[in-house]
C-alpha cells in the first residue's frame, strides 16, 4: 500500500505542474495578444487647418500696390498659435507637380533676391501680422500684400506663405516646468501653405512646346495612358489646356479627353493629367508634419501623371490627335499619334475552349460508332 502511493504520487505531481506552466503561458501569450491589438490611445488632437485659396497667381506691371484675400479657419477645438513664414519652392525634376523649398543659403534664381521683403500679410486693418492666435473654430480674414516700386526687375517668383503652429505660452511653461527627456518632441508640430505664383513684368510671347506626347502601340485592351509632356522655356509661368480626340479605323470618333490648365512653371517640364486624373489627385499644400517639408534633395518619387482614356473594350487601329493651347492667347499645337488594340489572350483563351470542345465531340463520337 505504502509502495503503491508513493507510486501515484510520484506519477501525477509532475503532471500537474506540466499543466499548471503551460496554462500560464497560454494566458501570458493570450492577454500581450488582446494588449497588442488594442488602438494606441490619443495623447493629443491633431492640428486641423482649412485655407482658402491655396493658390495665388498675380501679375504685376511695376509700380503696383496688390492686396488678395484669403482665409484660414481653426478646425480644432483649442486654440492654436501661429507663426507666417515664406519661403521660395521650385518644382522637382520627376516632372509630376511635385515643388520642394529652395535652402536658405542657396542662391535664388532671379534678380531681387530681397523680393520676399516686399510681401506681407496683413489683417483687415491693414497691420502686419508674423504671428497670430486662432481660437477654437475660429476663422480669420487676411490679405496678402505684394508692393512693387517703380523699376522692379521683370521676373517670376514662387513661394509659399506658410503657417505653422507654435506652442502656446502655457504649454511653453509646461516644458520649461519638465525635464528635458519627458519633451524630447518639436516645437513645431504641423501648418498648413498656400503657394504663390508671381509674375512682374507684361507677358512675353511664351515659349512653351509639346516635348513628349506617346503611348503604347499595342494594347490587348483599355484605358490607354498617353504620356503628355510640356516644357516650358519662357520668363513666365504657362497654363496649358487641350484635348485629345480618339478616332476608330472607320474615322469615327469614339473617345474625347479634356486636358484642364495645368500650371508648368519657368524653366521647367511638367507631365499633363487628363481631367479627371486631376480631380482625384491630391495637390493640397498642408503640412501636416513640418519634418516632412521636403528640402532640396529630399523628395519622394513620385509616379509621373498620365492622361488616361478610360475605355476599355478595344478592337482595330485607333488614331489620337491632340490639340494644346500653351496659355489663353496661344500658340496651339497639334500632334498625332497610332496605337493597335488586340485582345489576343481572349482569342486564344476561345480557340483552346472551341480545340477542346471539338476533341472532346471527335471522341464521343468514336465511342458511338464503335458502340
Amino acid at each position: 500500500m505504502n509502495t503503491t502511493n508513493k507510486h501515484i504520487t510520484f506519477y501525477y505531481q509532475p503532471k500537474r505542474k506540466y499543466w499548471t506552466l503551460k496554462y500560464s503561458i497560454l494566458i501570458g501569450l493570450f492577454v500581450y495578444w488582446v494588449i497588442c491589438l488594442l488602438p494606441p490611445v490619443a495623447q493629443a488632437d491633431g492640428l486641423s487647418l482649412s485655407l482658402s485659396p491655396s493658390l495665388f497667381q498675380i501679375e504685376a506691371l511695376p509700380p503696383a500696390d496688390i492686396r488678395v484675400p484669403l482665409t484660414i479657419e481653426n478646425q480644432n477645438d483649442s486654440t492654436v498659435k501661429l507663426k507666417v513664414v515664406l519661403k521660395f519652392f521650385r518644382s522637382t525634376d520627376y516632372n509630376n507637380g511635385e515643388i520642394e523649398y529652395i535652402g536658405d543659403k542657396e542662391p535664388l534664381p532671379a534678380p531681387d533676391k530681397q523680393i520676399l521683403q516686399k510681401v506681407q500679410l496683413v489683417d483687415e486693418d491693414n497691420i502686419a501680422r508674423t504671428t497670430f492666435d486662432l481660437g477654437p473654430k475660429q476663422q480669420k480674414k487676411l490679405r496678402l500684400r505684394v508692393n512693387i516700386p517703380k523699376g522692379e526687375a521683370y521676373s517670376d517668383y514662387y513661394f509659399s506663405v506658410i503657417f505653422m503652429s507654435t506652442p502656446l505660452e502655457s504649454d511653453l511653461l509646461d516644458i520649461n516646468s519638465n525635464s528635458p527627456q519627458e519633451n524630447n518632441f518639436s516645437t513645431a508640430t504641423g501648418g498648413i501653405a498656400a503657394n504663390v505664383l508671381l509674375s512682374i513684368g507684361p507677358k512675353d510671347q511664351p515659349k512653351g512646346f509639346i516635348d513628349i506626347f506617346s503611348a503604347p502601340y499595342y494594347l490587348e485592351s483599355g484605358p490607354v495612358p498617353f504620356t503628355l509632356l510640356v516644357r516650358n522655356d519662357g520668363s513666365h509661368f504657362i497654363s496649358p489646356r487641350g484635348v485629345i480626340l480618339i478616332k476608330n479605323m472607320f474615322g469615327q470618333t469614339v473617345g474625347r479627353v479634356e486636358i484642364p490648365p495645368t500650371n508648368v512653371l519657368s524653366g521647367t517640364s511638367r507631365a499633363l493629367r487628363d481631367l479627371l486624373q486631376l480631380t482625384n489627385a491630391t495637390e493640397s499644400a498642408k503640412l501636416s508634419d513640418l519634418s516632412n517639408q521636403k528640402t532640396p534633395g529630399q523628395t519622394d518619387l513620385g509616379l509621373q501623371p498620365k492622361v488616361i482614356w478610360p475605355e476599355t473594350f478595344l478592337l482595330g487601329f485607333y488614331t489620337a490627335n491632340l490639340s494644346l493651347a500653351v496659355t489663353d492667347r496661344g500658340p496651339i499645337y497639334s500632334r498625332t499619334l497610332h496605337f493597335f488594340a488586340f485582345p489576343l489572350k481572349i482569342l486564344l483563351g476561345l480557340v483552346l475552349a472551341a480545340v477542346i470542345v471539338f476533341v472532346i465531340y471527335l471522341r464521343v463520337r468514336k465511342k458511338l460508332k464503335t458502340e
